[in-house]
């Protein structure tokens, strides 16, 4: 009597789990109908091989003075580069590029004379990731805002890069009642925007929305 009720018992778990598989096939399949991604930086559909939005530790952040000629600057449709490419960075420094290299270009300016500006993860001088934006030249550029405070004087972007910055960071355009970074971060987030120094590599300033 007592195997018989192991029996139906083991019986019925199997049935329930059959149905179960029925049902999430039947209902689980793929949401043609989700929401897209949407890039922080650029406004646009991120894609499902774009890196857009990934948490990124930026270590370099450098005006493009030129491209070893014959490179093409530019990914493929998977967020990738196709083929190596060099940058000249400074008078004595080059970046390369391997292929197969997670990236993203938003720069559409010719990238010379720091109009562009090349955005890099790396490992020791190994690119893991890079992002090409709009510079001037050498001068401080905008980025997103400041929408966390990390260790070891990081902080995250509203896009998801992790950058340095600096012991005491500049407020601008703030009220006389919100004077952190935590305030800012609180009241703002992304509305804010961050100042980064290309000289001192790290966020000096952040700029609080017009009232």
């Amino acid at each position: 009597m007592r195997q018989f009720a192991s029996l139906r018992f083991w019986l019925a778990v199997v049935a329930l789990a059959a149905m179960w598989f029925v049902l999430s096939w039947l209902f689980g399949g793929d949401d043609s109908t989700a929401s897209p991604t949407i890039d922080s930086v650029t406004g646009v559909e991120v894609g499902e091989g774009s890196t857009a939005g990934a948490t990124r530790v930026v270590d370099l952040i450098a005006p493009i003075q030129s491209v070893r000629e014959g490179d093409l600057l530019e990914v493929s449709a998977d967020g990738t580069t196709s083929a190596e490419i060099e940058l000249n960075i400074t008078a004595n420094r080059l970046m390369t590029i391997p292929p197969e290299t997670p990236g993203e270009i938003t720069c559409e300016k010719a990238p010379r004379r720091g109009d562009c500006v090349v955005v890099a993860d790396l490992l020791g001088e190994a690119v893991l990731w890079f992002a090409v934006i709009d510079g001037n030249g050498r001068s401080p550029i905008v980025l997103p805002g400041v929408v966390e405070m990390l260790d070891n004087r990081m902080v995250r972007l509203a896009n998801g890069w992790e950058l340095r910055r600096s012991l005491r960071v500049d407020k601008r355009n703030c009220p006389d009642d919100v004077t952190t970074m935590d305030q800012i971060i609180v009241a703002y987030g992304a509305e804010a925007v961050a100042t980064f120094d290309i000289q001192l590599q790290q966020v000096i300033r952040v700029t609080c929305p017009a009232a």
